[in-house]
């Protein structure tokens, strides 16, 4: 029999850290040495290799570490490693999968946290755009509103989590005493590169209303009529506008090309 290729024993060793189902066949393909035989030297890698992992979800996912406590962690982020390995060479897309896999383990408030924390790393590293301002819009001809479009930022996440979740983040980021817990409610939230970093904040129903329908894509008049499901129609033309200038305040639109 032929001795494998470099390029077979690498494919055959990657197969073995990710789910070491070619164990028995692979193990002989290592030399033993230092009195120490294959699987023992083969473990050594694939546990510092798990170990290097977790400490990667614990960096993304601090607040995460700190509500489920550290043998949770591990026992989770394991499993979850080995469900969802990793795809890439890079540690960066590592947690992407993390929040639909606790949701699917029906563990809905962490999954709620850690897509929390999920949005807070996308707004940290995402691509630069020049933000809409309150001046920009004195230049928009009157009839041009009803066709107008918005985009959002893209560094901008828009969610709706449990209270809890992000009272647990809020806790963790003020390294403050966790308040009562509040787990049926929930609260909207705006996450986005602001000009101090990545920031976070609960919005009101008209924000959380006015993004989700910019997001997906509606013109800011449609926009304005997703209203009439809880404001006045004489109240809309004011809460529209209210709401908008708190989005351009933040910093999180631009004009859609």
């Amino acid at each position: 029999m032929n001795a494998p290729t470099l390029a077979q024993l690498q494919a055959e060793f990657k197969s073995y850290l990710f789910s070491g189902s070619n164990e028995a066949a692979f193990a002989p393909c290592i030399a033993a040495g230092n009195g120490i035989n294959a699987t023992r030297r083969l473990d050594v890698y694939r546990n510092a290799y798990y170990i290097r992992l977790q400490e990667a979800l614990a960096h993304d996912f601090p607040a995460l570490l700190i509500d489920m406590g550290e043998a949770a962690f591990g026992r989770e982020m394991a499993a979850y490693l080995k469900a969802c390995p990793s795809t890439s060479p890079s540690l960066r897309q590592l947690g992407e999968r993390l929040p639909g896999y606790l949701l699917s383990r029906n563990k809905a408030h962490w999954a709620d946290l850690a897509r929390v924390e999920w949005a807070i790393l996308n707004a940290f590293d995402a691509a630069d755009a020049d933000a809409l301002t309150v001046d920009d819009m004195q230049h928009i001809p009157p009839d041009a509103w009803q066709v107008l479009h918005f985009a959002l930022h893209p560094s901008v996440s828009v969610l709706e989590v449990s209270h809890h979740a992000f009272d647990v983040w809020a806790a963790h980021h003020q390294k403050q005493a966790l308040r009562d817990r509040q787990i049926h409610e929930t609260v909207p939230l705006l996450i986005w590169r602001s000009p101090g970093g990545p920031t976070i904040k609960p919005l009101s129903i008209e924000c959380h209303t006015l993004l989700v329908a910019l997001g997906d894509g509606q013109s800011f008049a449609q926009a304005c009529e997703q209203f009439l499901a809880f404001i006045a129609p004489d109240d809309i033309a004011q809460a529209a506008a209210g709401s908008l200038l708190e989005l351009l305040q933040s910093g999180c639109l631009s004009i859609q090309e």
